[in-house]
């Protein structure tokens, strides 16, 4: 089984680098380029179904690439929801990084220990993530899965499909719909096989 992991497209909130999380900003010109020219590099794959975070920036680029799709339908999936960061949400990050100097470091260092004010605890989401990918893994063996969500939802659903710590994911940050691809030969054995793709973006 593979699942290929998908970061929704430029946001006007990404270019502002402002905090989104439940927050929905829409996205750009730019990010609807994006959506399409992942649609055109995995229009061969035969993907078996298509899960999209129910966010519109999310939803939306995932209704870009299903369109290469016409049989599965595209469900929304709330385990792909992006992390709420509450009252972090709408600021810049490098008001964060100034104002919230303890709690920006927990989250930076240690996230596994990091709830965000008046939003989501890390380890919840992992569990929540770790129930979808076990639903995945039961019903869709053998398969191609489209897994449509957001950059830090990304890391989460990593340490709960590989099995490793938050701490383990801080290095790595996918793009605007850069595409990720873990690859389960074994039900115990997920590899990942590819992270943070987006050459479809550069020609």
């Amino acid at each position: 089984m593979k699942i290929y992991l998908v970061r929704h497209g430029e946001t006007e909130w990404n270019v502002l680098r402002r905090v989104q999380g439940s927050m929905d900003a829409p996205l750009t010109e730019n990010g609807i380029q994006q959506a399409k020219n992942v649609a055109k590099r995995l229009a061969k794959v035969d993907f078996a179904a298509a899960f999209a975070s129910p966010q519109m920036r999310a939803y939306r680029t995932a209704e870009k690439i299903v369109a290469e799709h016409p049989t599965i339908t595209l469900q929304k999936e709330p385990s792909l929801r992006e992390f709420s960061f509450g009252d972090w949400e709408g600021h810049k990050l490098d008001e964060m990084h100034l104002e919230e100097t303890d709690k920006w470091d927990c989250y930076q260092k240690t996230p596994s220990l990091f709830t965000a004010p008046h939003g989501d605890c890390m380890i919840a989401r992992v569990a929540e993530s770790k129930a979808f990918v076990d639903r995945l893994l039961e019903n869709h063996w053998g398969q191609n899965v489209l897994c449509v969500t957001h950059g830090y939802a990304i890391r989460i659903f990593m340490a709960a499909a590989l099995g490793i710590p938050l701490e383990s994911t801080r290095f790595f940050m996918a793009g605007n719909t850069a595409v990720s691809i873990i690859e389960y030969k074994r039900p115990d054995m997920p590899q990942m096989r590819v992270f943070g793709d987006v050459s479809h973006n550069l020609t």
